[in-house]
């Protein structure tokens, strides 16, 4: 039991290493789905905001997080489908109302420029 309880622990310690340390998908995915990447950039007056936050949904449902490089920009692997986009960041006003709606088509990455306001 001892060497089974190891092996599971060592397994889930390699699936979360895989991952980057800035970006998370979603929980499952069936391993035929092709992908297909959704980029963008998060922008504040023409200039990168590098502290920002990107989330995507599906079907209501959270399909990722990413943070932004120092770029600004984000890409994020994907299943095939609708979802919805919003960006966020400190010091710039909630971006609730920044939702759009992109379509990521498989094998093709969809590009987005999220603008931000910065706080008053």
């Amino acid at each position: 039991m001892t060497f089974l309880r190891r092996l599971l622990t060592s397994s889930v310690l390699l699936v979360l290493v895989g991952l980057a340390p800035h970006q998370t998908q979603a929980a499952s995915r069936p391993k035929d789905v092709p992908l297909g990447t959704l980029g963008g950039t998060v922008l504040a007056n023409n200039a990168p905001v590098a502290q920002s936050t990107v989330r995507v949904w599906r079907d209501g449902k959270e399909a990722g997080t990413i943070t932004v490089d120092a770029k600004g920009e984000f890409h994020l692997s994907l299943p095939e489908g609708t979802y919805e986009v919003q960006a966020a960041a400190p010091h710039y006003r909630p971006a609730i109302t920044m939702r759009v709606t992109v379509v990521v088509p498989a094998q093709h990455e969809t590009w987005v420029n999220l603008e931000l306001v910065p706080a008053p």
